[in-house]
């Protein structure tokens, strides 16, 4: 989630416009038990062509230039981890509790960006998936796929949505070790998806549409809905987690301390086992599937008191060789990736500016 206060700058990368926005149908402010959750579009963006470049990992680049915005209110940033070029944004007022007063998906084109309305929950961000043109939304006990917001369940609170083809997985948690996976059509009532059975285990994130990541016991699993598929240990939890060639994932170096000897990301499969340093633990990461390796980045603090941050980041070949230094990206209070084959989008908060580089990795064979 990026957070960003009133009057914030983006310096960053022009882009072309890859895909459009299927204008929402049926969205008007309604109440669902009370909160308000389909609001109006907020005023577009202009988005102004900037001059810094950021410095990437080898042997990434940037595909297309920079772009710049002013934002006039304070705002909550999400982005769907497959989707280039796109951001759901939602402005937030204070009067004096917190409400979101319109929210909705903005692409990152140069001039005049308008938003398309979506749904938004008073309290954090909803959980995201695309499928061709049409978007999924999911917070607690909502969900959202283009129409009326439906009901999924008072107890339940989705962790991941996934969307391929036609048909959803949603991931969700009513409980520390109670994990509910649901998968069904997107034209259909999620009251018509399929309850899929799971063992035991903290919610993490979905691999596919019946393949999902748990939590539990020290290590991360994946399952296929009771079966076991593999496992790695994790003794300190997952900051993140996908299934690329295999299961990989973003693992804590040490204890949850600010301490140097637990600085940097590990990253982790069946087969190989690696530490990329900072010089404090990661906070937070992400890993970006690539044609032949990884892009991962991270947000790790300067110092244990301050609060400020830096955003690195660094490719790795599937085999978990680097294929160049960690890349010290900038200060960063908060971030997001999106990629889709060698391409991928990176936006950064940092000095209240938000800072948006469409990159492309290409890793030689």
């Amino acid at each position: 989630m990026l957070r960003i206060a009133a009057c914030v700058m983006l310096s960053l990368v022009a882009c072309k416009r890859s895909e459009e926005v299927r204008p929402s149908e049926e969205v008007s402010s309604e109440r669902v038990h009370g909160e308000e959750t389909v609001l109006h579009a907020p005023e577009p963006w202009t988005l102004g062509v900037g001059r810094d470049r950021p410095p990437l990992p080898p042997p990434c680049a940037l595909r297309t230039d920079a772009l710049r915005t002013v934002l006039p209110r304070e705002t909550r940033f999400t982005n769907e981890r497959g989707t280039l070029g796109m951001l759901l944004a939602a402005e937030v007022s204070r009067t004096p509790e917190e409400h979101v007063d319109g929210a909705g998906v903005v692409s990152m084109t140069l001039g005049r960006a308008p938003f398309t309305a979506v749904p938004w929950p008073e309290h954090g961000n909803p959980r995201t998936a695309r499928d061709g043109d049409r978007w999924v939304l999911a917070w607690r006990a909502r969900v959202w796929r283009g129409q009326a917001v439906e009901p999924l369940g008072a107890d339940l609170e989705p962790v991941d949505v996934f969307c391929s083809g036609g048909r959803c997985a949603l991931l969700a948690s009513a409980a520390e070790r109670d994990a509910r996976l649901f998968v069904g059509s997107i034209d259909e009532p999620v009251s018509a998806w399929r309850k899929v059975d799971l063992p035991p285990g903290r919610a993490q994130r979905l691999a596919s549409l019946e393949g999902v990541m748990l939590l539990d016991d020290g290590e991360l699993v994946l399952v296929e809905g009771t079966t076991r598929k593999a496992a790695l240990a994790a003794p300190y939890g997952a900051l993140d987690a996908l299934v690329a060639r295999e299961l990989v994932a973003a693992l804590p170096a040490g204890a949850p301390h600010c301490t140097a000897e637990a600085g940097g990301v590990v990253i982790a499969s069946p087969t190989f086992h690696k530490r990329l340093r900072s010089s404090l633990p990661a906070g937070r990461a992400t890993l970006s599937a690539l044609p032949g390796g990884l892009l991962v980045t991270w947000l790790a603090p300067n110092d244990c008191e301050s609060g400020r941050k830096t955003l690195f980041a660094s490719v790795i070949r599937d085999d978990g060789t680097p294929i160049g230094p960690v890349t010290a990206v900038g200060e960063a209070s908060d971030y997001a990736v999106s990629s889709r084959g060698s391409a991928f989008d990176l936006w950064i908060v940092h000095d209240r500016t938000l800072s948006w580089a469409p990159g492309r990795c290409v890793l030689e064979r």
